[in-house]
């Protein structure tokens, strides 16, 4: 009987192991899941910085569009100017005292008109490359992070085969520590009763040489 005490606690032992493993298995998954999903929500806050990045270099360049069209308006202006004033040369040629006015007038037109070339060219030419000197390291930057991206896709994928994968592995050993959990209870119940049937024998024995003596 003794060693069958000793034999039942050894299985009750066994049994709050196999619990205890269980409890933390169930914890490693866990832990093991929340890696993946700082890394989900640090790419995402990347590619949103980069996205406002974007549209913001996008309203520049639409502002710079704005500025060009009203220099290309001015620039008309000035040419229809110069056509009328040639228009008014043809048609008053025959005036001889408004001729020297008009060829003043006709040459301070054409001097700003090329000075309004020169400078609408400057202008449009550094903001240009203004431009494309911001574009540049945008472009390098969302490159990057579209490398990024798809490298951390890439890495969430195989993250995430790895947890199923191991998510598969702990269940398999989490079903397989329940089903030799319910083999030792059964086999401490077994040993319950079959204590419990040793137990009645004793006293029935007892019982029996009580009545002989």
């Amino acid at each position: 009987l003794e060693e069958l005490g000793d034999y039942f606690q050894e299985c009750i032992e066994a049994v709050e192991q196999l619990e205890k493993e269980r409890d933390n298995l169930i914890t490693e998954l866990a832990q093991l899941r929340e890696p993946a999903l700082q890394e989900i929500r640090h790419a995402h806050e990347e590619i949103q910085a980069a996205c406002r990045l974007l549209a913001k270099v996008e309203l520049e360049r639409d502002n710079l569009k704005d500025e060009i069209r009203q220099i290309k308006q001015k620039l008309f202006k000035v040419v229809a100017c110069q056509y009328q004033l040639e228009s008014r040369r043809r048609d008053l040629s025959q005036h001889a005292a408004y001729q020297g006015e008009l060829e003043t007038q006709a040459g301070q037109l054409s001097g700003e008109l090329s000075r309004l070339k020169e400078t609408a060219l400057q202008e449009m030419q550094g903001e240009i490359q203004g431009m494309k000197e911001a574009l540049r390291p945008l472009q390098g930057e969302v490159s990057r992070l579209r490398l990024q991206n798809r490298s951390l896709e890439e890495q969430i994928v195989l993250v995430k085969q790895k947890r199923d994968e191991e998510v598969g592995q702990y269940r398999e050993q989490i079903e397989e520590l329940e089903d030799r959990l319910k083999e030792l209870k059964n086999g401490v119940q077994l040993q319950q009763r079959k204590n419990q049937e040793l137990e009645e024998l004793r006293t029935s024995l007892h019982r029996e040489l009580s009545i002989y003596k």
